[in-house]
């Protein structure tokens, strides 16, 4: 068995890595993530220089087998999310996490009323 102090869970490994440089951007309070037009071409670089895809082991633009545009949706998706908090900095002064707890501006987590969030 393997401890952790974070987990992080993804359908691949690189949606993982624009995940946490997601959150490092809203905590930055700027953008960190590569361009989609970046992911596109360290891919076909990788490709150029001999690498292959992890579930297909062809020397193929993919990323375990799926095409690029289902990685640069995904993340397009993550900027998007790591900036919601700042278009809605004018509101009040807590946002709600996914997980349905509070966090103040201080970064400190609250508990919801009524208990923990299973």
């Amino acid at each position: 068995m393997v401890t952790v102090d974070h987990l992080v869970v993804a359908g691949t490994s690189n949606w993982g890595a624009y995940g946490i440089v997601a959150e490092l951007s809203r905590l930055a309070g700027r953008d960190l993530l590569h361009s989609s037009d970046e992911e596109q071409a360290m891919v076909v670089a990788c490709v150029q220089a001999g690498a292959v895809d992890g579930v297909t082991r062809r020397a193929e633009p993919t990323v375990d087998r799926l095409p690029s545009g289902a990685h640069t949706g995904i993340l397009e998706l993550l900027r998007v999310a790591a900036t919601v908090e700042e278009a809605a900095a004018g509101s009040p002064t807590r946002s709600r996490s996914r997980m349905g707890r509070s966090k103040s501006r201080a970064g400190q987590i609250e508990e919801p009323k009524g208990g923990r969030v299973r």
